[in-house]
């Protein structure tokens, strides 16, 4: 039989090994959350204020986008507007003809060049051209094409003078002109 010294031995180890177990597996596992916690609240600030920014800043956002796609029609409509990359370069060529007849410049040849791709939503339409004509119709009809409702640009640009009475220069030049690929149509390509 034990003695009354066991039985109280017994007890207190019993409530210590209890008592450890509280802290081993309860306390201290709860403790170390707490810290972690604790450790990430000033993370969990910067989330939540970065998040109330982003809520405050919505409508701005929304009238931001707005802005900036009323922008981009505005630009586009400087763009060919033909169905397709040939009807874009035949577009272009009846502009410039109509701008060298404006400045008395004479269009001697004019050749259809292959699109080129512009990222995924356009397309460059260049047009290869011959004109002659006097020095200050060619400045005009190169100021016309940059100030025309249609953006227009020279990509290649060769001047040749004649030895002429009338002093007129011959122009080698490729005026490049750009298509929504939306407006040819999906997948259409010259």
């Amino acid at each position: 039989m034990m003695s009354t010294r066991d039985k109280r031995a017994l007890t207190i180890a019993g409530m210590a090994a209890a008592l450890f177990l509280l802290l081993a597996f309860g306390v201290f596992p709860m403790w170390d959350r707490w810290q972690a916690e604790r450790a990430n609240l000033a993370v969990r600030e910067r989330t939540l204020l970065k998040y109330r920014d982003a809520v405050a800043t919505r409508g701005l956002r929304k009238t931001e986008g707005s802005t900036l796609e009323a922008r981009l029609r505005d630009a586009e409509a400087g763009l060919l507007t033909g169905e397709t990359p040939a009807i874009a370069s035949a577009e272009l060529r009846e502009l410039i003809q109509q701008l060298a007849a404006e400045h008395a410049i004479e269009v001697r040849s004019s050749q259809f060049l292959p699109v080129k791709p512009l990222g995924d939503d356009y397309w460059q339409v260049p047009l290869g051209l011959q004109l002659q004509g006097r020095m200050d119709s060619l400045v005009s009809f190169l100021k016309a094409c940059g100030a025309g409702s249609k953006f227009l640009s020279v990509t290649q640009l060769s001047i040749m003078s004649s030895a002429n009475k009338e002093k007129l220069l011959t122009v080698n030049l490729t005026v490049a002109a750009i298509l929504r690929r939306e407006a040819a149509g999906p997948g259409r390509q010259q």
